[in-house]
């Protein structure tokens, strides 16, 4: 992989430099405003048009699960997801992102549906990040959820 790769990987995974936090479901997801506001009209909305977020600098998605906000967030960072996995394949392990769970240790909450048939989830995963590009203005997230589904 590249070095600005590895860069984007690194802000992703440690959260250094993060000047913003998304919340979802007792997850934070430290991220940086740089790369998630220039890349989502919902996002830069909210952070830069005089929303309480925009003070706060914390954006709450309760209607979505961490799976899909982390996958999100992989395609803001990367330009890729995992559909079945947390993420893309990264050389670090998952627990390594900079992402908390408030209300436990696990990543993760436990109550999130598994599938015993993996293409089906994967299927499942990509029309709830291209539901979920859709609702946050990312275009380009849109398009590879639908082609991944197809």
């Amino acid at each position: 992989m590249s070095k600005l790769w590895d860069v984007m990987r690194d802000l992703l995974q440690q959260g250094q430099f993060s000047d913003m936090e998304i919340l979802c479901q007792g997850v934070t997801f430290k991220v940086h405003k740089a790369i998630v506001c220039t890349q989502s009209s919902y996002f830069h909305s909210a952070i830069c048009d005089g929303f309480k977020e925009s003070t706060e600098k914390a954006i709450n998605l309760q209607d979505d699960t961490p799976d899909t906000v982390e996958r999100i967030l992989s395609f803001l960072y990367l330009r890729d997801y995992s559909e079945e996995g947390h993420n893309v394949q990264y050389e670090q392990p998952v627990s390594e992102l900079a992402i908390h769970n408030n209300e436990s240790d696990s990543l993760i909450p436990e109550n999130e549906p598994e599938s015993t048939e993996p293409a089906h989830q994967a299927a499942f995963n990509d029309i709830e990040v291209f539901i979920a590009a859709d609702k946050y203005g990312i275009i380009p997230l849109k398009t590879l959820a639908a082609s991944k589904f197809s």
